[in-house]
């Protein structure tokens, strides 16, 4: 941007001699130009040089002769966004307004512009003049007559230094917007590393800086709620990730409107959400979280589908002992497990019974790691006998463990952990590898082998069972593996796939527990099953319930027409034998004939199995 100087005096002569000092001459009459020269001093050089050769050529000078008229100009030039560098002031322009009040109005106007104060005269107090067009630094005093080289020297110094500041006001305001804009940015990030990015709720980091603020403040007490969605997986499964996404938004929505102003909503990721709360007591908590449950429980629209979930909840509460934000987490954790195993759909709060079950859990669960290391395992199979004659159809391999610390820990207990640490699936190979390489060595009969819902769904199970039958001779169709109604309808398309690759290697396939869930005989059209197990609930109620006995004769029935076999589990007296034989039972299995037995016990072959020793008729094959 050109400098602009502006001059106001108001006698034509001085106008003159500031054109003259600048080399920029106007049409002026040559009587005037010798005037300004001998009031003023020479101006000699000022006329040397070619205009592209003056330094103040591409300056821009205006000339007023009152003060209210560079009042005006300074003011439009404001307005233009062109301000003024600088302004020579004479301090004498009547009839109008004095320098000083000049000074002042321009000064209220324009607080960057330089100010000249030019006069002959010292009526005017240089402090007077300092308050009025003040700061010092922009303000400065010519005296006349004055010399051509100070006037040019001072235009030249004032141009250059406005436009210095002007750069540094520029870059200063660039400075500000970045400042600015890196705050944001700031903010942003900030926000981002404390929120969910799905529901806008605090997370997990945020949860974890508040609860430790709260622990450590030790002043009152404070309650930790974690929530756990239940079936929140069919719905992705059924109507998409979209479907998932806008349900656990409706979910945070419906927490973040129940809860005190003095709880945080947290989702701590996937269908995990907790609430932290402080000032509070166990009542409160417990009131609050079966509110969230409820809230949470029930059917949602999504999308123009309808979805029904259910929550549970665990309950932790901080308490007068201190206490640290890893314990903290840790009992309501447990109290959520807890609420699961309870049947879903409820709360628990955090007890010492709770902190003794996990512990054992523990100590399991590193027991069986050793376990299956080091070939502490063992398998005890159990016949499964034709109800006509008692001969062996097959032994159903059982899994047993004797722990040195621990005792016998029944599957029942360790099974379940197993699943849940991580261990399923070797515990399912080494099953696998030992019951088919102890039935190699048979001289007849399948082994019946129990697959965990986890194994099951894992990638190339055929392709190992096809291996290690390979690796010990033993014919595919010796083979049969019972899968519960969990690894069947928890995804039914990959179930079905998984079956059919086991058939078509000639594996025969049986449902085990059949009639405990979501299991009939009309679903298992869609699954090559070839097998179902009744479960010994049903064969215990033979002879009191005659409702459980006319099932078990329909879906003997039905199954027959299907093709499936039969087999009855649980039986445990010859009355359920014969009742069983009667309403078409293919197979029998239960403590009536033979408990579970070590290999070296089994009787091999087809002997029949004699009820009353549970051995074979004519001894035991070594």
């Amino acid at each position: 941007m050109k400098p602009r100087i502006l001059i106001a005096d108001d006698e034509p002569q001085l106008h003159a001699a500031y054109r003259d000092c600048f080399a920029v001459r106007a049409v002026a009459d040559d009587d005037l130009a010798a005037m300004g020269s001998a009031l003023f001093g020479s101006s000699e050089g000022s006329d040397a040089g070619a205009p592209d050769d003056n330094p103040f050529a591409a300056y821009r000078f205006d000339y007023v002769s009152q003060g209210s008229d560079a009042v005006e100009r300074i003011r439009a030039a404001l307005v233009d966004g062109d301000p003024y560098a600088a302004l020579f002031l004479d301090m004498r322009m009547p009839p109008g307004i004095d320098g000083l009040e000049t000074a002042r109005q321009v000064r209220k106007l324009d607080p960057k512009i330089n100010i000249v104060v030019v006069t002959g005269y010292s009526d005017h107090n240089p402090q007077k003049i300092a308050m009025v067009a003040g700061p010092l630094d922009k303000l400065y005093y010519l005296s006349k007559p004055f010399r051509t080289a100070d006037v040019q020297q001072l235009a030249q110094s004032l141009a250059t230094k406005w436009q210095l500041e002007a750069e540094l006001y520029l870059a200063n305001q660039r400075l500000e917007i970045t400042n600015i804009e890196l705050q944001a940015s700031e903010a942003r990030a900030r926000h981002i590393a404390l929120h969910d990015e799905l529901t806008q709720l605090p997370n997990r980091i945020q949860l974890k800086d508040y609860l430790e603020n709260q622990l450590r403040s030790g002043k009152n007490r404070a309650a930790l709620i974690y929530f756990d969605l239940d079936h929140f997986k069919n719905v992705n499964d059924s109507l998409g990730h979209a479907a998932g996404d806008e349900l656990l938004k409706q979910i945070g929505q419906r927490m973040r409107g129940a809860v005190p102003d003095n709880a945080l909503v947290a989702r701590l990721g996937g269908d995990e959400f907790a609430i932290a709360v402080c000032d509070t007591n166990q009542d409160h908590a417990t009131a609050l979280a079966n509110c969230i449950v409820e809230l949470c429980t029930g059917e949602f629209e999504i999308m123009g589908f309808r979805a029904y979930i259910g929550c549970s909840a665990g309950i932790a509460i901080s308490g007068t002992m201190p206490l640290t934000l890893a314990e903290f987490q840790r009992r309501a954790d447990l109290a959520l497990y807890a609420a699961k195993q309870a049947g879903r759909a409820t709360c628990k709060l955090f007890g010492a019974v709770m902190d003794d079950s996990a512990k054992l859990r523990s100590r399991i669960e590193t027991a069986l790691r050793d376990a299956l290391n080091q070939g502490a395992l063992t398998l005890n199979y159990q016949p499964i006998v034709h109800p006509d004659t008692g001969r062996p159809y097959g032994y159903e391999a059982l899994l047993r463990w004797t722990d040195p610390e621990l005792g016998s820990v029944p599957p029942a207990m360790f099974v379940p952990i197993a699943e849940q640490c991580g261990l399923a699936q070797p515990l399912g190979e080494w099953v696998i590898r030992h019951a088919i390489s102890e039935a190699a060595t048979w001289e007849g009969g399948i082994v019946s082998i129990n697959v965990s819902p986890l194994h099951f769904q894992t990638r190339d199970l055929v392709g190992f069972i096809t291996l290690i039958a390979a690796e010990h001779a033993l014919p595919l169709n010796r083979i049969q593996f019972e899968i519960t109604e969990t690894a069947l309808f928890a995804n039914p398309a990959q179930a079905a796939q998984v079956i059919i690759a086991l058939r078509r290697a000639g594996i025969q396939v049986a449902l085990d527990d059949f009639g405990t869930g979501y299991s009939s005989l009309v679903n298992l059209r869609d699954f090559e099953i070839d097998c179902i197990k009744i479960d010994k609930s049903f064969i215990d109620t033979i002879g009191q319930d005659r409702q459980a006995s006319a099932i078990i004769t329909s879906v003997t029935a039905m199954a027959r027409l299907m093709g499936l076999k039969v087999v009855a589990e649980g039986v445990e007296s010859g009355g359920q034998v014969h009742a069983l034989r009667a309403m078409g039972c293919d197979l029998i299995q239960g403590h009536y004939y033979a408990e579970a037995m070590k290999p070296v016990d089994l009787p091999y072959g087809t002997d029949a199995i004699d009820e009353d020793t549970g051995h074979g008729q004519s001894g035991v094959a070594a």
